[in-house]
């Protein structure tokens, strides 16, 4: 088996419906699978991928409060609701660069989607994922009502500007995917083999280690060059591939730190230029001497 043949075939056992579901409870996804009304699901998608930078734990402990106060139907509650009763709801709210001020700009913005449009889906741009978050940016900063504060809140990233985009990119994936751990509810309107992998620290590291970009700093370019490696392993579906990837960092196995890592648990190491040098495996043509 050749070693290209090989490494698809590990990482397609990496990312099975079993061993990713036993991932979720530790995953911001994990929020949106609450609501059974599709709407619902998609707003709570897009708040939960909104935060989800930091430490896992700390993210999930921050959309709990967000949340909660407002109620079993997000998206009903978002519609009705007056900003100044949204300033009541949040009087103490922070997350790192969040401040409570971000918040409810956050919440008003896509309070204009759900009475301007009526749903975030209206919005998408047929298997055009960059340029559907472009719209969907636009959309939420001309309704929030405080661009200063929601700038500053680092919840809305622009994806025109050049960077990964990842929050918006790990947006869509939920959309569009139909597979664990993603939802599925945009299916036809993207194709799954047009997503780009929402690139964070721990998927650049980890592919670099493996050849699929020597870059450092991320970007949509680098985003697209990753994505490209994993289309060549599943051209329909190479989204199918980053949760795996990245929870080696997150579940401790690969972490920056070199004298925490745990090579030899990694199923990856045959491939990795990092593995190969901490178990002195010697590189024949694999993927990682690139």
């Amino acid at each position: 088996m050749s070693k290209e043949k090989k490494l698809r075939s590990i990482l397609i056992s990496l990312s099975s419906h079993q061993t990713t579901v036993e991932k979720l409870d530790m995953d911001p996804i994990v929020f949106p699978q609450h609501y059974p009304a599709i709407i619902d699901r998609e707003i709570v998608a897009l708040i939960a991928a909104s935060f989800a930078f930091g430490k896992v734990s700390a993210i999930l402990n921050a959309l709990e409060k967000v949340l909660a106060p407002l109620g079993p139907s997000p998206a009903a509650f978002l519609q009705s609701v007056e900003p100044g009763e949204l300033n009541r709801l949040y009087p103490d709210f922070r997350y790192r660069f969040v401040s409570r001020e971000g918040l409810i700009a956050f919440l008003t913005g896509i309070r204009h989607i759900l009475r301007v449009v009526g749903n975030p889906g209206e919005l998408v741009q047929k298997d055009n994922p960059l340029f559907t978050a472009e719209v969907l940016y636009r959309e939420i900063l001309t309704g929030c009502g405080n661009k200063p504060a929601l700038v500053a809140s680092n919840l809305l990233a622009n994806p025109a500007a050049g960077g990964p985009a990842k929050r918006w990119m790990l947006f869509l994936r939920w959309m569009v995917r139909d597979s664990a751990p993603d939802l599925g509810l945009w299916q036809n309107r993207i194709s799954p083999s047009r997503l780009i992998v929402p690139l964070d620290t721990h998927l650049l590291r980890i592919s670099r280690y493996l050849g699929f970009t020597v870059k450092k700093t991320p970007s949509m370019r680098v985003a697209r060059e990753i994505t490209s490696h994993l289309t060549a392993f599943d051209p329909d579906d190479p989204l199918r591939f980053d949760f795996a990837i990245a929870h080696l960092g997150i579940d401790g196995i690969c972490p920056k730190n070199r004298q925490l890592r745990r090579c030899s648990n990694c199923p990856l190491q045959e491939f990795c230029l990092e593995g190969r040098m901490a178990g002195n495996i010697k590189s024949k043509d694999g993927l990682g001497s690139q």
